[in-house]
């Protein structure tokens, strides 16, 4: 973690909450019923920790990213975020998933600010490409709208739009 004293407090807890807010607002935004959400979420956990193989040589991201080197490390790691998670959804009395998006975006946006002033443009555009790639993966990771696994869509149109919303707050074009 000595990688992230360069960041106060509260920008370390935002670049810290962001790949969970993702995943979590991502998955709120969709209908994929109870099986889905489980798949998002497992998506979201996987894509979290699949950034230090994404990204290998970004610091930013290895010291987020929890490493399963060591498990129990990696573990307590998930839990802290998750925990910082849930006390800023607190904090900001979210109390829908339009709202949760909202909080999310909003805090985007500020990781923004911080990556510009604090980061190099390489190691910036990787972090934003890593919380995308989050986005991405859970709202790919279940239909929406089927019934017992046949037809449905695998993005719902709330998620293409909280994924639209996603890569213009962090300034990234789709390719």
């Amino acid at each position: 973690m000595s990688y992230l004293q360069k960041f106060t407090e509260e920008e370390t807890e935002l670049l810290m909450c962001a790949p969970q807010l993702v995943g979590v607002a991502v998955t709120s935004i969709g209908s994929s019923g109870v099986l889905g959400s489980v798949k998002e979420a497992m998506a979201s956990i996987r894509a979290l920790m699949d950034g230090v193989k994404s990204y290998p040589d970004n610091a930013l991201v290895a010291s987020i990213s929890p490493s399963m080197q060591d498990a129990d490390a990696a573990k307590k790691m998930a839990k802290d975020q998750k925990d910082m998670v849930v006390r800023r959804i607190q904090a900001n009395e979210v109390k829908g998933s339009e709202q949760l998006a909202d909080l999310m975006i909003d805090d985007l946006c500020k990781i923004n600010d911080i990556l510009a002033e604090k980061e190099s443009p390489e190691v910036a555009a990787e972090y934003k490409m890593w919380l995308r790639e989050i986005a991405v993966k859970v709202a790919e990771a279940a239909k929406e709208g089927g019934f017992l696994g046949f037809g449905g869509t695998l993005v719902s149109d709330g998620e293409q739009a909280l994924l639209d919303r996603i890569s213009a707050n962090l300034n990234l074009m789709e390719a």
